[in-house]
């Protein structure tokens, strides 16, 4: 009488009533009481956003009201995964751009400096990945710095304002790239990720932990140039209300041992 069965859904949920008799009505309720003949009549398929328990009583003139079919449901609300990659352009100002936080890699050229937004947690600092399969050279991690890449703050720490910092953070060697988190909440935000490489094929996988939407994927290759920069703008949401929930953002150099991955920057807004 009620489909789907009852289990684990994605939201958002259709169920459909049905009837073997002729002539027949039908009543139900979603939040658990039994219904009677002044509950909802069913007039065709309705949606499920939230858990909910689906019960269901026919009417057939003439005779008694039938049994009660009942289906509870669980509702895994949908999340929200999707970007877009452009070329950047030659400098960013991170104060305006990060409204939620920010934070820069490789102030001065150096690799173990990490500047963000002052009182500013949501974006984690990186943590280094490396190919560890015998026969392939150890990564190597090092800052850098390049002209046509920089950066602008006024709202910093430890450095409180910086102008036209154009270090980064590299990694070198195949298989060899960063990781970084961000909490992820149950409304919208977007996440600007300023990276790049030399000589190199750029994989960035941006993952939500409750599963809630597909892995989000880019690709970038410097084939056609030496050096390229882009800006990776992700826009996601949780499916759940768990406070744990977030968002992981992966970098591999998949290209050769020669080869890297550059990362410069991120802001969250």
């Amino acid at each position: 009488m009620i489909a789907p069965a009852a289990g684990t859904y994605t939201d958002p949920l259709t169920v459909v009533l049905n009837t073997g008799y002729y002539g027949a009505s039908i009543r139900y309720t979603t939040n658990g009481s039994t219904p009677t003949s002044a509950s909802t009549l069913y007039a065709g398929p309705f949606t499920l956003t939230s858990s909910a328990t689906v019960n269901a009583v026919e009417f057939v003139p003439g005779y008694a009201m039938s049994a009660v079919a009942s289906a509870a449901y669980t509702i895994i609300p949908k999340g929200q995964l999707h970007g877009s990659q452009v070329t950047a352009a030659p400098s960013y100002d991170l104060t305006a751009l990060g409204t939620v936080d920010w934070v820069h890699w490789g102030r001065n050229h150096l690799y173990g400096h990490f500047d963000h937004k002052a009182g500013g947690t949501e974006i984690s600092n990186v943590t280094p990945i490396q190919f560890t399969e015998k026969g392939y050279n150890p990564a190597s991690f090092y800052g850098g710095a390049n002209s046509s890449r920089s950066v602008n703050w006024t709202d910093g720490a430890p450095t409180k304002t910086d102008r036209g910092d154009d270090g980064f953070i590299s990694a070198q060697g195949l298989g060899a790239g960063f990781r970084f988190v961000v909490p992820a909440l149950t409304t919208p935000q977007t996440l600007y990720i300023y990276a790049g490489g030399i000589g190199s094929a750029l994989t960035l996988q941006a993952r939500l932990s409750d599963g809630s939407a597909p892995d989000y994927t880019v690709f970038a290759k410097s084939s056609a140039k030496p050096l390229f920069t882009d800006i990776i703008e992700i826009t996601f949401k949780a499916g759940t209300e768990d406070p744990l929930t977030t968002l992981t953002i992966t970098l591999i150099n998949y290209y050769s041992t020669s080869s890297r991955v550059d990362l410069i920057a991120a802001a969250l807004a």
